[in-house]
C-alpha cells in the first residue's frame, strides 16, 4: 500500500517549522548556579553559629565568652559565585567609630545551601582584642568589614552593621 501524498504520509520537511519553534534560545543568566563559580562573585555579612542569619532584620549579634577567656562574635557569610572547591581566606575587621576592636583572619569553606540558593558559612569567630572586657564591647554599634581572597587571588569584600550585645550584662 502507497501512502498518498495528503493523506497519513509525514514528510521530514513537514515538520520543520514545529521543531524550530520548539528551540527557542533561553536566558543563560536565569539559570546560573549560584553556587559554582561565575561573573560578578558577592558576598554578605550575616550572624549566627549554626545557620546563616541576616543582619537586616535584627542586627544585635551576641557576644560570645570563650572558653580560653576571650570574647568574639559569630559572623556567618552568604555568597554567589564563589569557587566552593577552595578554601577561602577571610580578612574580618570590627570598628567602633573607625577604631579598630577586632581584627583576624580565618580559613573558611563555604558550602551551598540549595533552598537559598547560595553558598554559606557559619560560625566564624571573629575575635575582640585580648584588653577588651565585655563591658567595653556591650551595647555598642560596629561596623564589620570583611575581604575574602581564594587560592587565585580572586578577592570579594563587604560591610555590615552589628549591635553587639551580652546577655549576662542584660
Amino acid at each position: 500500500m502507497r501512502l498518498s501524498r495528503y493523506g497519513s504520509e509525514v514528510r521530514p520537511l513537514a515538520v520543520l517549522p514545529w521543531l524550530l519553534a520548539c528551540t527557542e534560545s533561553v536566558d543563560d543568566s536565569a539559570m546560573t548556579d549560584p553556587c559554582a563559580p561565575g561573573e560578578a562573585p558577592s558576598i554578605t555579612i550575616g550572624k549566627g553559629e549554626l545557620a546563616f542569619e541576616s543582619l537586616e532584620a535584627d542586627p544585635e549579634t551576641e557576644l560570645i565568652h570563650g572558653p580560653q577567656g576571650g570574647y568574639h562574635v559569630n559572623l556567618a557569610f552568604e555568597a554567589v559565585h564563589l569557587d566552593p572547591s577552595t578554601q577561602w581566606t577571610f580578612q574580618m575587621t570590627g570598628r567602633f567609630d573607625g577604631e579598630p576592636w577586632a581584627e583576624n583572619s580565618r580559613y573558611v569553606t563555604m558550602r551551598c545551601n540549595p533552598s537559598v540558593p547560595a553558598l554559606q558559612a557559619w560560625g566564624v569567630f571573629l575575635i575582640a582584642e585580648d584588653d577588651l572586657e565585655p563591658e567595653d564591647l556591650h551595647g555598642r554599634h560596629s561596623t564589620v568589614e570583611v575581604s575574602a581572597t581564594d587560592g587565585t587571588g580572586a578577592t570579594v569584600s563587604a560591610e555590615a552593621e552589628i549591635d553587639i550585645f551580652d546577655p549576662a550584662l542584660e
